[in-house]
């Protein structure tokens, strides 16, 4: 089993990494104690991320997944149906539609957003 490594993270890793860019990792899920980055694992208004200077990245909007050929309107349905161990074969899935981490200041303004480790940006870059 190999997972996709922009997605499951060690947490120590992703610390390191996002704090390069001043965003703290708060409350991130696991999976074999691997942080999962991927949004579409998290509930909406999920705070993932924070910079001590009033921005917040949570996570927001919808999630459309293929997957055995059934269509998921989130992993949570995928999950129920198949188990966490179907996280193992997430190369598997098919994602039509994502959620993303949406960057707001005092969890109001609108900021910007980001959905994968190489579209983080430094928490200063969100006016």
């Amino acid at each position: 089993m190999s997972l996709d490594k922009m997605v499951f993270i060690e947490e120590p890793t992703l610390q390191l990494f996002m704090s390069q860019f001043d965003w703290k990792v708060v409350k991130p899920k696991l999976h074999n104690n691997l942080v999962i980055f991927k949004a579409d694992f998290y509930d909406d208004g999920h705070v993932f991320a924070i910079d001590g200077k009033g921005k917040w990245a949570f996570c927001s909007g919808n999630s459309l997944i293929k997957y055995k050929n059934e269509t998921f309107n989130s992993v949570e349905k995928i999950l129920e149906r198949y188990g966490n161990d179907c996280i193992n074969d997430y190369a598997n899935w098919e994602f039509l539609e994502e959620k993303e981490w949406v960057v707001t200041k005092h969890t109001c303004q609108f900021l910007g957003s980001f959905s994968s480790l190489d579209t983080v940006r430094k928490s200063s870059k969100y006016r």
